[in-house]
């Protein structure tokens, strides 16, 4: 696991959903980790499951 799928767990985990503008703020601004589209595509399924996972 990388250090941006880490910190959208423990966010999604601390905070309840996080909205996708937040995803989107911390995947490209912040982190600047997602130079490729098979990373960013990896990111969002976790991104995605963590939110899902929090509504059950």
């Amino acid at each position: 696991m990388n250090p941006l799928e880490q910190k959208i767990i423990e966010k999604i985990k601390k905070e309840g959903p996080i909205t996708f503008e937040t995803f989107m703020d911390m995947a490209l601004y912040k982190f600047n980790t997602l130079r490729s589209l098979p990373q960013f595509l990896n990111v969002f399924l976790v991104f995605k499951r963590e939110q899902t996972d929090g509504d059950r």
